[in-house]
């Protein structure tokens, strides 16, 4: 009886990390905020994110259109290093809205609508 109820639980686990990922679009990683911030400053927009004293730059997110924005990317010259990350439920809801605006977008809608969802990905992230 245990095994059955931990297999169920291990089973809604696995999914519920599935289902709160999304890929990042990562194009450097720094120790000092003043060479992230030279560094970061070449792009529309971006975010950063810190974790153990460096600063990881990151320039899109998206959890359904991961060849589209590699391909924008590519087409800028921009040098990515893709991440599966997990985000939280309120970002998750957010982002589906977005990337159903990105699968039929021309490269100046791409463009905001990657904008937005930085914007909007740092303001909740601002609140936590």
């Amino acid at each position: 009886m245990a095994r059955l109820m931990f297999n169920q639980y291990d089973t809604k686990l696995a999914s519920a990390n599935v289902l709160n990922k999304a890929y990042f679009f990562q194009v450097g990683v720094f120790s000092k905020i003043e060479n992230m911030n030279k560094e970061a400053s070449k792009y529309d927009s971006y975010i950063y994110i810190k974790k153990d004293n460096k600063y990881y730059v990151y320039i899109g997110i998206t959890k359904d259109n991961y060849e589209k924005l590699q391909n924008y990317f590519d087409s800028l010259g921009y040098k990515t290093y893709v991440k599966e990350m997990e985000i939280d439920s309120s970002f998750e809801s957010r982002l589906k809205e977005y990337d159903d605006k990105l699968k039929d977008s021309n490269n100046e809608d791409t463009k905001k609508i990657i904008n937005d969802i930085l914007k909007t990905y740092g303001e909740l992230n601002d609140k936590n």
